[in-house]
C-alpha cells in the first residue's frame, strides 16, 4: 500500500479537502479504486471525508485529540489494531498492538505493548510512538528478536 500511497492521495485532492472529495466523491472513487481496488476501503475513506466534511476540521481534529485511539476506532472500516496504526500515522503518542509489540511486551512480562512502550518511554524520554518504532523495526530486522526482550522469573 505504501507505493501506492501517493496516487491514492492525488485521487483524494491530497487529504487537503474534505469537501472537495464530497462534492467529486464520484471521480475520486473511480479514481482511487483504478489505484486500490478494495470498495469498501475506498467508500470508508470518502465516508471519512464526509465525516470532515460536516464536522469541520478543527472539530474533527479535536474530537481525535480528545477520544484518541476510541474515537477513531468508530470510524468505518478501523478496526482495534488499526486504530493505532492510524494514529500514530496522525501524530497520535501511542503504542500499536501489533503481533511484534505483542510478543515482546510478553517476554518482557508486560501486561500490553502500551504498557512496555510506556516504561521504555518514561527512562529514555522519548515518545511512545518512537519506541513502538524501534522494536517494531527491529523486530522486522532480527529473526530471534523475542529472546532479546525474554525476562527471567
Amino acid at each position: 500500500m505504501f507505493g501506492l500511497f501517493p496516487m491514492l492521495s492525488e485521487a483524494f485532492f491530497g487529504w487537503c479537502d474534505a469537501e472537495a472529495v464530497l462534492k467529486c466523491r464520484k471521480s475520486c472513487r473511480d479514481k482511487a479504486l483504478k489505484v486500490f481496488n478494495h470498495p469498501r476501503k475506498i467508500s470508508a475513506i470518502i465516508d471519512t471525508c464526509r465525516q470532515v466534511a460536516m464536522a469541520g476540521f478543527e472539530k474533527f481534529k479535536h474530537l481525535i485529540e480528545t477520544g484518541g485511539v476510541y474515537f477513531l476506532g468508530r470510524l468505518d472500516f478501523i478496526g482495534p489494531v488499526t486504530r493505532y496504526h492510524l494514529a500514530k500515522n496522525i501524530g497520535l503518542d501511542v503504542a500499536k498492538p501489533d503481533r511484534h509489540l505483542a510478543r515482546v511486551a510478553k517476554a518482557a512480562n508486560f501486561d500490553s505493548p502500551d504498557r512496555l512502550c510506556r516504561a521504555i518511554a518514561d527512562d529514555t524520554a522519548d515518545r511512545v510512538s518512537v519506541v513502538d518504532l524501534v522494536i517494531w523495526r527491529f523486530a522486522t530486522i532480527e529473526p530471534g528478536y523475542v529472546k532479546h526482550f525474554s525476562v527471567s522469573v
